[in-house]
């Protein structure tokens, strides 16, 4: 057998597949080449070159590269004419649009779809990486450390760079950072080709053709996924394994949602598959485009770079320490040099661009047991160095004279201790959760299929090894690697902390296509066992059928439903142009304002709980009033407050909006998508509060922003039959006060028959300033303040005794009731004696 004839007479480069699998490598070596191209132009900040200039590079370099790589003559036609790839094709197409679409537009919901939605459009707009944010600029650079410092434990940007470079700010918690307080620009830390992928979309149709990508991915990684079963077990293995990718829960969920997993899957499975046919051709160039292929991943998913890196090293330690014959061609050089080619330009990435990552790792390294254990030891300093000094000779006279063993079986064992090196690294440096792991992945998977899975890939491992009769197929064993790799790490420690939804994160790139590989391979071979031929369609066509229900039953609930999230559209349309908008920290949960500010170009800050100092903020807002602009305040559920009396809002309305979420639970498959309302408020500052004495209307909502209103019931006012607006105070009720000679209370304390009277005590801090017994009807309490020694403001404590309106039959009032406050005026400390 020469290095050119296939390792296998079959009819892989004939037929109506092999034209399927020609297409499909012709496509994404197009795709591959523009996205590589579009990113290096968005870090070198040049892209504008539009939509147009990269359709002309998938038409020219796409098919070149592919005349280029081509190492065989055009297959014969195969008997039958060309309709049966066109017709399989479409079929495809048409199924996947119907599970993919439509697609959702994350335009509010927490999370990363809706950062990546945010940051593709900037990246369209300016062509870079990182931009220059207007609002950022236009703020002094002290206001900026005010309102821009992260406040959100647990934050990706608060945890990793306050525990190693104290610079936790964000334009934007979750997603959008300021790399240097001092400079308006700001960039996200996720992976890269994504963002730039669906900012082509933006190009086209904003945001439409963004939403489109992920989809579109899905579907060309499930014809990926078809090639190489193909080619492993034949097409009955590629139609089952393709179609019980395509109904899984997962599968549908990354491939609606804007998210990068699909990307990630479509060029893993691309990689897989070239490097299928660089073994049946012996072709370096597609050893080459596997490399190329599985680099690419990398810049979709992060966390790959690790992964494929371990992985390709176990690939390296198999064919080392296997046998080899004196005909095999060169392919893991091609296969290893390409994707390092990659790697070092994901270095020089991460490197050069700010991000959640850098630090992240520096701090992995940091906190590393076998790392630190080598840092302590001189012994195994000095064993690494001179291994390492062992495996440079051996290379060089291994490029010298391939022929000989001994380098081959040096550098596999290096390989190989490599493996057993990270695998310690890894297990000391996290917390191992299979058993939770293990228990939710068959609400998604399907334990059947797992099992089938499982089977398929331990015979695979097997014939590889040559412990059973049956050899092999070409490349069987490069895709049984990839699974147990990934796999297994993220068995062990899937990195997710949420509901399991989001765990499946990592296992859509890699572990889910292969599984159901696998699963084919596994379910086909034992049919083809079955003694009677003439039943063994009806059987294989029955069990396809079954395990494609038992996959597909979880995923019911979000075939055809859409999450079109376009509800800020007439939400920004509200605020005049050059408006300003705080939003209160209870919508911190939410993406609401970063959408404001980068899908609806509304100047959006996010108060961050417990917010900036009150006079930073009330300088700022000065300022805009000054310069001609508008400031709203935006309020959910819960107001958030600062202590600016001298400010004075007005309610200018309120409107509710359904987040559309896919069910969150841990006890079992999301079922459903769920709507959640949000309750907006909307407050226009109209300028400085008018008068020396302060009057303070607690029945207005607009005092919670202001003075700091806690232990009341209602958010919103009541009124009484004089209507006259008030609140209810708890237990224990406060707000906050400017400096003050005298405080006045109107308040009152109706009680039913037979219950004593309202008792209050008023205080402030440690001081009591009084004791009153309140009737039923409004009145008035004068106290004095004390002196405080400074500007303000003061806490004034009020304590009530309560009563329930639910015991004594008068009302369904369940709450606890202390006295109705309707008003506190505020009479101005004594002006300070002339020098």
């Amino acid at each position: 057998m020469t290095a050119a004839q296939p390792e296998r007479p079959d009819t892989e480069d004939r037929g109506y597949a092999s034209r399927v699998e020609r297409w499909f490598l012709r496509a994404m070596l197009g795709v591959s080449i523009v996205a590589w191209s579009a990113l290096l132009l968005a870090e070198l900040g040049l892209l504008r070159l539009g939509l147009l200039a990269f359709m002309l590079a998938v038409a020219v370099i796409g098919f070149g590269l592919w005349g280029s790589l081509r190492a065989a003559p055009p297959a014969p036609p195969a008997s039958g004419g060309g309709w049966r790839p066109a017709l399989a094709a479409a079929a495809g197409i048409l199924v996947c649009a119907a599970l993919f679409l439509p697609p959702y537009h994350t335009e509010m919901a927490a999370g990363d779809a809706t950062v990546y939605l945010n940051f593709s459009r900037q990246i369209a707009r300016h062509g870079a990486l990182e931009f220059e944010d207007p609002l950022v600029r236009r703020l002094p650079a002290d206001s900026r450390g005010a309102l821009f410092l992260n406040r959100v434990p647990g934050d990706v940007v608060w945890t990793v760079r306050v525990a190693l470079d104290g610079r936790p700010y964000s334009r934007f918690p979750g997603g959008f950072l300021i790399p240097d307080i001092a400079d308006p620009t700001v960039t996200t830390g996720f992976s890269p080709l994504f963002p730039v992928l669906t900012a082509l979309g933006h190009t086209l149709v904003s945001p439409q053709g963004a939403l489109v990508v992920a989809p579109l991915f899905a579907t060309l990684s499930l014809i990926g996924l078809w090639c190489v079963a193909r080619r492993l077990g034949g097409v009955p293995a590629a139609w089952l394994a393709a179609a019980l990718t395509a109904v899984s829960m997962p599968q549908i969920w990354f491939a609606k949602v804007p998210l990068p997993e699909t990307v990630a899957q479509c060029f893993v499975v691309a990689g897989v598959l070239a490097w299928l046919v660089a073994t049946a051709r012996g072709a370096p160039r597609w050893a080459c485009a596997a490399g190329w292929f599985l680099g690419l991943a990398c810049f979709a998913k992060v966390d790959l770079v690790v992964l494929l890196s371990v992985f390709l090293l176990a690939v390296a330690a198999v064919r080392l320490l296997g046998r080899a014959r004196p005909d095999d061609p060169p392919l893991l050089l091609p296969l290893l040099g390409t994707f390092g080619l990659l790697m070092a330009h994901n270095l020089v990435h991460y490197l050069t661009f700010d991000s959640h990552y850098r630090p992240y790792v520096a701090y992995l390294m940091r906190t590393s047991e076998v790392l630190g254990l080598l840092r302590e030891s001189f012994l195994l300093q000095a064993g690494v160095a001179l291994a390492t000094g062992v495996l440079v000779a051996a290379g060089v006279v291994g490029l010298r004279r391939p022929e000989e063993r001994w380098v081959r079986r040096l550098w596999g064992l290096a390989a190989a201790g490599g493996l057993v090196v990270y695998g310690a690294a890894y297990v000391t440096a996290t917390t191992g959760r299979l058993d939770e792991t293990i228990s939710w992945l068959g609400w998604y998977f399907s334990w059947p299929v797992l099992g089938l899975a499982g089977l398929g890939l331990a015979v695979s491992g097997l014939a590889g090894l040559g412990l059973v009769r049956r050899a092999a197929p070409a490349g069987l064993v490069f895709a049984g690697l990839l699974l147990g790799v990934v796999g297994l790490q993220y068995l062990y420690d899937p990195l997710e902390t949420g509901v399991q939804i989001g765990s499946m994160r990592r296992f859509v790139p890699v572990v889910l296509p292969l599984t159901m590989l696998f699963a084919a391979l596994a379910a086909v071979g034992l049919l083809a066992r079955v003694p009677a031929p003439r039943y063994r369609v009806g059987l294989t066509l029955a069990a396809g059928a079954l395990l494609v229900g038992l996959v597909a039953r979880p995923s019911l609930a979000l075939i055809g439903q859409p999450l079109w999230d376009d509800s800020l559209a007439p939400v920004a349309r509200l605020f005049p142009e050059r408006a300003v908008v705080l939003m209160s920290p209870d919508l911190a949960g939410t993406h609401i304002p970063t959408s404001l500010a980068y899908l609806h170009d509304v100047d959006t800050i996010l108060v961050q709980g417990p917010g900036p100092d009150g006079r930073v903020l009330r300088r700022v807002i000065g300022d805009w009033l000054a310069g001609g602009r508008a400031v709203f305040f935006v309020v959910g559920r819960d107001d958030f407050s600062f202590f600016a009396p001298d400010l004075a809002l007005a309610a200018i309305g309120r409107t509710q909006i359904d987040l559309r979420t896919l069910e969150v639970t841990r006890a079992r498959v999301p079922q459903a998508v769920v709507r959640t309302p949000i309750l907006l408020r909307f407050f226009q500052v109209t300028g400085t509060a008018d008068g020396e004495r302060l009057d303070v209307d607690v029945g207005t909502p607009a005092v919670d922003l202001l003075y700091d209103l806690r232990g009341f019931h209602a958010s919103e006012p009541e009124r009484g039959p004089t209507r006259r607006t008030f609140r209810w105070t708890g237990p224990r009720a406060s707000l906050r006060l400017p400096a003050a000679s005298a405080v006045t209370l109107v308040a009152a304390g109706p009680r039913p028959p037979g219950v004593a009277p309202a008792e209050i005590t008023v205080s402030v801090g440690e001081r009591v300033l009084g004791r009153w017994t309140l009737a039923g009807t409004p009145q008035a309490v004068r106290m004095d303040l004390p002196e405080t020694g400074g500007p303000g403001p003061i806490e004034l404590e009020i304590e009530s005794t309560t009563f329930r309106p639910e015991a004594f039959g008068s009302s369904p009032d369940r709450r606890d009731l202390g006295v109705r406050l309707y008003r506190v005026l505020v009479d101005p400390p004594p002006a300070e004696p002339a020098p």
